[in-house]
């Protein structure tokens, strides 16, 4: 191999050890919020489909209804207070 193939192949190599030791840091508990991110998302999504016995499509399209939720309330906050400070960008002492 020439040296343009081996230094691609080692940044290959080097990434996928990074996305393991990422993977490895979660499960061992070291990155704590995001490992309790995971567990707290994947029971919720148990619990919608085994529990309440709620269908794929149906989680999907809450998930969808709720962020548009979100965009629409923070573009109306958002509008609230342009309205309040105004739209200018000068900084006053």
């Amino acid at each position: 191999m020439d040296q343009p193939q081996v230094e691609v192949l080692c940044r290959i190599l080097l990434t996928r050890d990074l996305v393991y030791v990422e993977v490895a840091y979660i499960i061992l508990w070291r990155n704590k919020s995001l490992s309790v991110a995971n567990i707290l998302g994947f029971m919720t999504i148990w619990f919608l489909l085994e529990v309440l016995e709620y269908t794929y499509v149906s989680v999907v399209f809450y998930v969808v209804i709720l962020c548009i939720l979100m965009i629409f309330i923070t573009m109306i906050v958002m509008s609230a207070l342009l309205s309040f400070y105004g739209t200018s960008t000068e900084v006053t002492n």
